[in-house]
């Protein structure tokens, strides 16, 4: 499942011209998922534009894996939700690179933790899963589409600053949203209790993550 913008591409490319490409991240579920269209390694090196990168970052694994479709509603569902994590954690990685305030530093490492946690939790569900095709299929896709044009729209309504711990909460907020969209979206068409259940908690803890970046805004 793959719907990149070119506009979105020409942004990426800003923040990832500095970094080292690397053929294939190991970053990967069940062999699916794969980073080789953008650089998805952090250069140690400070970027000429810090919030490109974080931004960038934010967004690269979202719109650059390559989605094996499986007709599988949860499979994809949870593949497309790994992609959200790393770009939070990513994001928040090179964020790091930046930040001397201690408590931005324990927010962004925070986020970090977090999101791991939430890709390890993701894949232990995906092994349980029986891939099978599912009737409302196609409406996942749909809707799966209209997500991703809605977060690369809201995205370009960040505009890049001198003010890197602005411009990456605000960034967050923008991917948290994506993220409790697509959670929307599967809670109206799954079936599977553990999904639900993963789905729901992922949505409050964004919606919760939201409420508390907007009071640190």
């Amino acid at each position: 499942m793959k719907y990149i913008s070119l506009a979105l591409l020409g942004l990426l490319n800003v923040a990832f011209a500095f970094a080292p490409q690397q053929e294939e991240s190991q970053d990967h579920t069940l062999d699916r998922m794969r980073y080789k269209s953008c650089g998805l390694k952090i250069s140690p090196k400070p970027s000429p534009n810090p919030s490109a990168e974080v931004i960038g970052f934010m967004y690269a694994p979202i719109v650059c894996a390559q989605w094996e479709l499986t007709k599988d509603i949860n499979a994809d569902f949870l593949e497309n939700m790994i992609s959200y994590a790393h770009g939070q954690g990513y994001a928040s990685k090179a964020y790091l690179k930046y930040e001397k305030n201690k408590q931005m530093i324990d927010f962004a490492n925070s986020i970090i933790t977090l999101q791991q946690q939430r890709v390890n939790e993701i894949r232990k569900l995906i092994k349980t899963l029986k891939i099978q095709e599912d009737k409302n299929y196609n409406t996942f896709i749909d809707n799966a589409k209209k997500d991703m044009q809605n977060l690369i729209k809201n995205m370009k309504t960040i505009k890049e600053t001198s003010k890197i711990k602005t411009d990456y909460l605000k960034a967050l907020i923008v991917q948290s949203r994506g993220s409790i969209a697509v959670c929307d979206q599967i809670l109206k068409l799954t079936q599977n209790k553990e999904v639900k259940t993963l789905a729901s908690k992922i949505k409050q803890t964004e919606e919760k993550q939201i409420k508390q970046i907007q009071k640190m805004l």
